[in-house]
């Protein structure tokens, strides 16, 4: 049974569920959808641990924070590159290219910073494990022991990690800029069986027919439907800072012109943007790209979910409060529906006053 159809009774009683989570470079209560479950969840644990280098709304509710080094505090690779390209996620360089980069700085003295591995490497020592690490973008067949007793550099982990790549991390260290390189990577013939992908499977067609059956079903003259954004100074829930969101640390709600004059509002008004199961606080905003009918929000913003509503102009509103794991899933992998969720727009609770801008 996908886990997005559990009950939510199973879900909280813990029986045979995750008793302890160590979330790394995540911020599941932000991101995560159903988000009052979700924040239900991390309460219930035995154990939560964060590492993170802000006090996201996961490290709020973390029994350990762990504070790893920033970027220019550690060395690193542009190895997420290639699995960005190799994952096929319209991400990455063209042609290939790799850049390492020094640490440029050291924290402060007193700073009890960490590298993320450092952690799970000191958690496998203290439990008489041995780790490997293996080369290549996805792990090769060869993995090499790590010494259990003395702790490695973090360079040492970075060669291991690059072994056998086609340009040796040595190569790459000699030219402080990046380089690129030209692919050269030929597909030969097909070796073994001749696979063959099946087109129009039942069970997808049945699939398509039931979503094509409610397209043109009637819906009310309110209705919206919530979809995803980018906005291009954070990545997810990170990086909001000052210095990037030029005085705006919140996610607008964007709709196009006409759906706002529609409705009497204009960019900046404070509205209630109401799902199925749960409501948020949030700003209007213009933008005449958008298909009518639709609201456009960024995700991972917002707090806490009992207390973002009178944060919503320094944290962002929560889409994911929008969105549930229960009702509207894929029958496969439990995939909760993340878009094109149906939304309503309502006055602003009483106390909010309207942002409109001046530009």
């Amino acid at each position: 049974m996908p886990t997005a159809a559990l009950p939510d009774e199973i879900l909280l009683s813990g029986a045979g569920q995750v008793r302890a989570l160590i979330s790394c470079a995540g911020n599941p209560v932000a991101a995560f959808p159903d988000q009052r479950k979700t924040a239900a969840a991390m309460r219930a644990l035995d154990l939560l641990v964060q590492i993170d280098p802000w006090m996201s709304a996961t490290a709020q509710l973390a029994h350990y924070v762990i504070a790893p080094r920033l970027s220019l505090e550690t060395a690193g690779v542009s190895l997420m590159y290639d699995y960005d390209a190799a994952q096929g996620v319209a991400g990455g360089p063209v042609d290939g290219a790799a850049h390492y980069s020094p640490a440029v700085v050291e924290p402060p003295p007193s700073a009890q910073l960490i590298d993320e591995w450092e952690f799970f490497y000191g958690v496998a020592q203290r439990l008489g494990l041995q780790l490997s690490l293996g080369g290549g973008l996805f792990g090769g067949a060869t993995t090499t022991p790590l010494d259990m007793a003395a702790r490695p550099s973090t360079d040492e982990m970075l060669e291991l990690l690059c072994a056998g790549s086609r340009v040796p991390l040595g190569e790459i260290r000699r030219h402080p800029g990046g380089m690129t390189y030209p692919s050269d990577v030929r597909v030969g013939p097909a070796d073994g069986p001749k696979h063959r992908f099946q087109l129009a499977d039942p069970d997808m067609m049945a699939d398509l027919a039931q979503v094509a059956s409610g397209l043109h079903a009637p819906a009310p003259d309110d209705a919206l439907q919530l979809v995803c954004r980018r906005m291009d100074h954070v990545r997810n829930s990170s990086v909001n800072v000052s210095s990037t969101h030029r005085g705006r640390p919140y996610n607008p709600a964007y709709l196009h012109p006409d759906d706002l004059a529609e409705r009497d509002l204009q960019p900046g008004d404070v509205v209630r943007l109401v799902a199925a199961r749960d409501a948020i606080t949030c700003i209007v905003d213009a933008d005449p790209t958008l298909r009518r009918g639709l609201v456009s929000m960024a995700h991972a913003y917002g707090g806490l979910p009992d207390a973002q509503d009178d944060n919503f102009l320094e944290l962002g509103s929560s889409t994911s409060r929008l969105i549930t794991n229960d009702m509207s899933f894929e029958r496969y992998s439990g995939q909760p529906r993340m878009s094109a969720v149906p939304v309503r727009i309502e006055p602003a609770p009483a106390g909010h006053t309207s942002r409109r801008s001046t530009s």
